[in-house]
C-alpha cells in the first residue's frame, strides 16, 4: 500500500504549531516537529513509520521554518494566506518527494 502525506496536513501543523509567533524559537521548532509526527501518524495510519517520519519532520522543520520571517509565520494562521502557503508548499515539496520515495521502498 502507498503511503500518503499530503501539504494540507503539513499546513494543519503550521498552524497549530506557530498561533503564537511570539514564542522562542526552539520552542516554536518543537511545536512544528512534535506536530508534523502527529500529522504523519494520523496521515499515514497503519504504514506509519516512526524512523521515516522523524527523518521527513525533521526535513521540513529544517527547510521550512528558517526560511520563513515573523510575519509569514502569523500569517499562517490567518484568511488569506495564500502567498505564504504557496511558499511553504514549495519548500516542503523535496521533503515530500523524498518522503514518498523511501516510503514506497519499503512496501
Amino acid at each position: 500500500m502507498k503511503k500518503h502525506i499530503t501539504i494540507s496536513s503539513i499546513f494543519l501543523l503550521f498552524i497549530v504549531s506557530c498561533k503564537n509567533s511570539e514564542e522562542k524559537k526552539d520552542t516554536i521548532e518543537s511545536d512544528f516537529y512534535e506536530g508534523c509526527m502527529q500529522s504523519i501518524k494520523k496521515s499515514a495510519g497503519s504504514v506509519y513509520n516512526f524512523k521515516l517520519s522523524q527523518e521527513y519532520c525533521n526535513c521540513v522543520t529544517q527547510s521550512v521554518l528558517p526560511k520563513l520571517n515573523s510575519d509569514e509565520i502569523k500569517q499562517i494562521s490567518e484568511p488569506n494566506n495564500q502567498n505564504v502557503l504557496e511558499k511553504i508548499n514549495t519548500l516542503v515539496e523535496p521533503c515530500l518527494q523524498h518522503y514518498l520515495t523511501k516510503s514506497e521502498s519499503l512496501e
